[in-house]
């Protein structure tokens, strides 16, 4: 458990520092509050999602013991290969579902951005 409390920890002060400057960035372009908080609210909703969506897939494949990174991408095929093709399904829906939720997280974001972030400085 410890692996994961330090995982909980650092992604939460990440997403403590990127909520700040996304709060800087939309607030120094003038968007209302709200929609600042509904992007926030957004980014650690899904980021909590993907989290478990991850945590889901792991507990499926099991702790590897394996040593070095060829061995561990060995040991994964293997932990991969054992389960059964319904949990196999569920481990690719549940990486693919993470990924897609991040991936539109991201693109939220970068409308938004793109529509209240401050114009850029004229340089003389």
């Amino acid at each position: 458990m410890g692996d994961a409390l330090l995982v909980a920890i650092l992604l939460a002060v990440n997403l403590g520092l990127v909520t700040y400057l996304l709060y800087l960035r939309l607030g120094g372009g003038g968007a209302p509050a709200g929609v600042i908080r509904r992007v926030v609210a957004e980014l650690w909703l899904v980021f909590g999602l993907a989290t478990l969506m991850l945590l889901g897939v792991s507990r499926l494949l099991g702790t590897s013991t394996a040593r070095g990174p060829g061995a561990e991408a060995i040991s994964l095929a293997e932990r991969f290969r054992a389960l059964s093709g319904y949990e196999q399904v569920l481990a690719v829906l549940g990486l693919l579902v993470a990924v897609l939720l991040v991936v539109a997280l991201i693109r939220r974001i970068n409308r938004v951005v793109d529509r209240y972030a401050p114009p850029p400085p004229t340089g003389q």
